[in-house]
């Protein structure tokens, strides 16, 4: 996993913030493309795992939470996550 997290630079998209591997969740952006679990490949770096990272954000678990429940989204057209009161 560590590797994967090096990928995206050990950073959480929503909040910058830095942690250990552990702390992050990869984040499907669009859930109709997701093919597979990220967790599911034991962080096997291939093809076809590049493919479905591409298709992720690295969110750390906090932020991956607030992002189900609703108080933060994705803003697409950005390519940035906001509280979700800022979008309409």
């Amino acid at each position: 996993k560590e590797t994967f997290v090096q990928i995206f630079g050990n950073r959480c998209k929503c909040c910058g913030g830095s942690f250990d591997s552990a702390s992050y969740d990869f984040h499907h952006r669009n859930p109709a493309e997701k093919k597979f679990k990220i967790s599911d490949t034991n962080y096997i770096l291939n093809q076809e795992t590049l493919e479905e990272l591409n298709k992720c954000d690295l969110l750390c678990k906090n932020c991956h939470a607030a992002l189900h429940a609703g108080s933060i989204k994705y803003d697409e057209f950005g390519g940035v996550y906001v509280k979700s009161d800022i979008i309409r």
